[in-house]
């Protein structure tokens, strides 16, 4: 027996590839509503500094999608094939390791952000109801 095969039964091998459907299904989406953003934006007619600010949102969105898309061929071709199912999983792991990293940092960056302006639109006299109102 080949040492890099993972002997996966047939529900286990079908489980991975449904996963491996739905992260793909979510990074094509990720993809498109952030291409869709920027147009929506350029048709709009956005300001310079908020193009640049959807500029970089978008290229973020496109690394987070692409880094989840080829988790899910990594994962796909460990259920579909009977080679190197360790390398494809490791792979796919990697890839999955890095999406939730650069997910986390973002997530920790606007949580910081939106903090900082909290505090800062208190400090300089905003009412604490018309900063927690929203709409």
């Amino acid at each position: 027996m080949n040492e890099r095969r993972i002997p996966f039964t047939r529900e286990d091998e079908d489980r991975i590839a449904s996963a491996a459907l739905w992260g793909s299904i979510v990074a094509i989406g990720t993809i498109a509503v952030g291409a869709l953003d920027m147009v929506t934006n350029l048709i709009a007619g956005a300001t310079a500094v908020n193009l640049a600010i959807r500029g970089v949102g978008l290229v973020i969105t496109v690394m987070l999608g692409l880094w989840l898309l080829s988790a899910s061929r990594c994962f796909r071709k460990v259920a579909r094939t009977d080679e190197a199912d360790k390398a494809y999983l490791l792979q796919g792991c990697r890839n999955l390791y890095y999406y939730f990293l650069v997910t986390g940092v973002a997530l920790m960056i606007l949580l910081g952000a939106a903090l900082i302006g909290l505090i800062v639109a208190l400090f300089f006299g905003a009412s604490p109801t018309a900063v927690l109102q929203f709409g």
